[in-house]
């Protein structure tokens, strides 16, 4: 009989039941002593399975800065503990670029040498905010607990969050991480510097836990009966830079997705300025973690933030972390004058996305000025059925007026996000994406297959109606990022089986109430990627444009898929590159020599090698 005491747990929704909290001996045993040193790692990205040397080799893989573990750490200052940061992605990114040959590199031991040392460690603090990190966390968190079985083991974030919270997936979850003491959900900022100062000053008995005979799974800090969503008063934190110095971790990835329009190779860094969306997309688990609503920092803390980073840390180029940057116009375009007013040279991207309502004329003129180079829209879709059925918010006519919008702000990168599969989705339905995306005709469109995740609305249904089988593991760890160099279409790309080279020349010559099969989305993929991306391109004048794309697919043909024939082939339409024309050329010529796929490929477009040597004049 665990000797024990029972506490209550309040709950706001149906997915935390008031339940009896038993504190056992573990618990009281594994923190017994003072926190006054925590280290927090990030794991790898992917577990070595999904890793590719070459791709490492090119700096194509994102290498993005533990911003949420440096926001912790400057509140954990405040209660004198003292932090130290490790990004295990930076270590096996920066192993495989120094090491020349690839059977040399042993991605294992790129991870496992930056562990040692850290026996003096009160506790040892791991994230995971994606669901392919499950299997490289889970590996990570039993090395440590063998190497230092004396040392608490705690882990959280937003997949982390989306696992536990489900119902379904929670117990498949927890049997992968059996040596982690305690784990917390949704946003820590409160949390952890309680817990710690509880621990520090008190007994075990200030937290309130659910025990089960392996782990102990953390519901809420028993310091706070309900959820505890730092609020926007307090949201004034700079994170400390000083433990993630940005060109510590530059050199050895990317940041964001328009990165390969400044210079080949700038110091980046990432900031959030709000959290949380006021959209309610099914598809999406923002809202589920953040909570309703948005919640902003000050403009002043911002700005002395951006300073920091050119000033102290030479950051040239950010990423904005913002679910939803646009929120509030007046703030943004506040915050925009406050940055020109500061002379602030870093330029600046959404990659996450920005709603299409909140691109008026006066915001894209706003961001134009204070650095912007490149954003996303949303729209996923561009059927009103499907619109309505994820709760995205506005509708057609929203999105042919944010790109009109965007039209007078040519130097921006404009790109669409679309996806396809939802559930009941038909021919039809996606037909109607295709018209509207083609009429939008921004700079670029990211297709993606639906990809559902734990703890969201679309996730829940898929499970109602027998989509997806809740009690398979690989219903949660065999998601990938929509795009990236994880991606599946990347993993193709990297096996010769670029998507692109499908036969789907009629794939709306069907009936068009019917839902397409899975392989039958692989062929709507390459369609839409053909149509929206390339063959627009044949009428693209305008030479900012030209410029802008031809970038874009210098990065297609140099780092993603460099058997791409059609990318290779209006990259050479569009350059003015004569010392790297000749070059590309010959490598098209030698693509479509030796792979009847693009060749057929190319028949089926009317696409011939000759049409590039006609319009063009080396001089």
């Amino acid at each position: 009989m665990e000797n024990s005491a029972t506490f209550m747990v309040e709950s706001e929704n149906s997915l935390y039941p008031i339940i009896p909290v038993h504190l056992g001996t573990r618990l009281r045993r594994r923190f017994s002593s003072r926190i006054k040193r925590l280290t927090l790692i990030a794991p790898p990205d992917a577990d070595k399975e999904l890793f590719n040397y070459s791709t490492a080799k090119l700096n194509r893989y994102l290498n993005y800065p533990p911003y949420g573990f440096a926001v912790l750490a400057q509140l954990l200052r405040k209660v004198d503990v003292e932090c130290k940061i490790i990004s295990l992605q930076t270590a096996v990114l920066k192993a495989a670029k120094e090491i020349e040959e690839p059977e040399s590199f042993d991605f294992d031991s790129s991870w496992k040498q930056e562990l040692d040392g850290l026996g003096d460690s009160d506790t040892i603090a791991l994230t995971c905010m994606f669901s392919q990190g499950q299997s490289i966390s889970s590996r990570v968190m039993k090395y440590l607990h063998e190497l230092y079985p004396g040392i608490p083991l705690i882990f959280g974030g937003v997949h982390v969050t989306n696992m536990l919270v489900e119902p379904h997936s929670r117990d498949l979850f927890l049997d992968d991480f059996p040596s982690c003491d305690l784990f917390f959900l949704f946003e820590a900022d409160e949390t952890l510097p309680a817990f710690i100062q509880a621990v520090n000053t008190s007994t075990p008995e200030n937290f309130s836990v659910k025990y089960r005979p392996s782990q102990i799974y953390i519901r809420q800090i028993g310091l706070f009966p309900e959820r505890k969503t730092p609020r926007e008063a307090n949201l004034d934190i700079i994170p400390a830079w000083d433990l993630i110095p940005p060109k510590q971790h530059s050199p050895w990835g990317k940041v964001g997705a328009f990165w390969y329009l400044r210079h080949r190779d700038p110091v980046t860094a990432t900031v959030l300025s709000n959290r949380g969306c006021r959209a309610q997309c099914t598809f999406c688990s923002v809202r589920s973690f953040n909570g309703v609503g948005v919640r902003r920092r000050s403009v002043a803390s911002v700005i002395d933030e951006l300073k920091i980073l050119q000033n102290q840390f030479g950051v040239e180029h950010i990423m904005w972390l913002d679910d939803d940057f646009f929120y509030n116009e007046a703030q943004t375009l506040k915050l925009f004058d406050e940055i020109v007013k500061a002379n602030i040279k870093i330029t600046w991207d959404c990659s996450n996305g920005v709603l299409a309502a909140s691109c008026t004329p006066e915001i894209l003129d706003g961001a134009r000025s204070s650095g912007c180079i490149g954003l996303i829209i949303g729209m996923e879709s561009g059927s009103p059925k499907i619109l309505k059925q994820i709760k995205k918010p506005g509708a057609v006519k929203t999105f042919l007026s944010a790109a009109e919008n965007l039209k007078a702000v040519p130097e921006i990168h404009s790109r669409l996000f679309l996806m396809i599969g939802f559930p009941g989705e038909t021919f039809r339905d996606v037909r109607l994406t295709f018209e509207v995306a083609r009429e939008m005709n921004m700079d670029w469109a990211n297709i993606a297959p639906l990809q559902p995740l734990p703890n969201t609305p679309i996730f829940d249904t898929m499970v109602s109606e027998g989509l997806i089988d809740p009690q398979t593991k690989d219903s949660y760890t065999n998601l990938r990022f929509n795009s990236g160099a994880y991606s599946k279409a990347s993993q193709h790309a990297r096996e010769s089986k670029d998507l692109l080279s499908n036969d789907f020349t009629n794939v709306f010559d069907t009936d068009e109430n019917r839902i397409p099969t899975r392989d039958e989305i692989d062929l709507l993929w390459g369609y839409l990627n053909y149509h929206l991306n390339f063959e627009r391109l044949k009428q693209e004048l305008s030479p900012i444009k030209r410029v802008l794309t031809y970038s874009y697919l210098s990065f297609i043909t140099n780092s993603i898929a460099p058997n791409n024939a059609i990318a290779l082939y209006f990259k050479l339409m569009l350059s003015d590159d004569v010392d790297n024309y000749e070059e590309d050329l010959s490598r098209l010529a030698g693509i479509l020599n030796t792979n009847r796929y693009w060749k057929q490929r190319f028949s089926d477009f009317r696409l011939n090698i000759t049409d590039i040597k006609s319009q063009k004049s080396l001089g």
